[in-house]
């Protein structure tokens, strides 16, 4: 006679098993999907990177293994030009990482409010709210270079962030420059410059 009880434990562990093997090819499809990208080959990327997210998201994972997944495929979807695609990628990526306090080093930080600065349907207001999240982000990682001595690597990434911050102030000026231009107008400064 056959026991039940365990051939459901049997079956847990095959499917355990076969998610923990799966969770081992995550990072070698994350390596795939990301040089495909770089090799400018977005369409060839997508189904990988899509295999990862549906990995990731089956696995009960930290949040720091899901996020850069996100990025990645927010990105391929803005090469493919699948702009609802992004920006709904990088909703999710907000709902994970709603403040930018994770950081870049798990494609935390202030990316994804970047990219839905410039992704959004809406724009102006819209636009404006998501490039000061940005902003806010980038300022907060950028404080904590003040009054150091940089090694060359810290040089180069506070580089970097300060060229991230100027293109998201110019954005959000753009933006009020356009779209929110009637904003502007009504403001005393504008109208002592015109």
């Amino acid at each position: 006679m056959a026991k039940t009880k365990p051939q459901k434990n049997d079956q847990k562990s095959k499917q355990n098993g076969a998610q923990t093997d799966d969770v081992k090819l995550a990072p070698v499809l994350f390596e795939q999907a990301t040089e495909l990208l770089q090799e400018g080959q977005p369409d060839e990327a997508l189904p990988i990177a899509l295999k990862l997210i549906k990995i990731l998201g089956d696995a009960n994972l930290d949040v720091t293994l899901k996020l850069p997944a996100l990025d990645l495929l927010g990105e391929i979807y803005v090469e493919l030009g699948a702009a609802d695609d992004a920006r709904n990628t990088f909703l999710e990526a907000v709902k994970l990482d709603p403040d930018g306090s994770l950081g870049n080093e798990v494609s935390g930080g202030a990316d994804k409010f970047l990219w839905l600065a410039q992704l959004s349907e809406e724009g102006g207001e819209e636009s404006v709210k998501w490039f000061e999240q940005g902003t806010a982000v980038l300022r907060t990682e950028l404080s904590v270079y003040h009054g150091k001595t940089l090694t060359e690597q810290d040089e180069v990434i506070q580089e970097i962030k300060q060229g991230k911050l100027a293109n998201a102030l110019c954005g959000a000026a753009e933006v009020y420059m356009t779209d929110l231009r009637c904003v502007l107008e009504r403001d005393p400064i504008w109208t002592e410059w015109h």
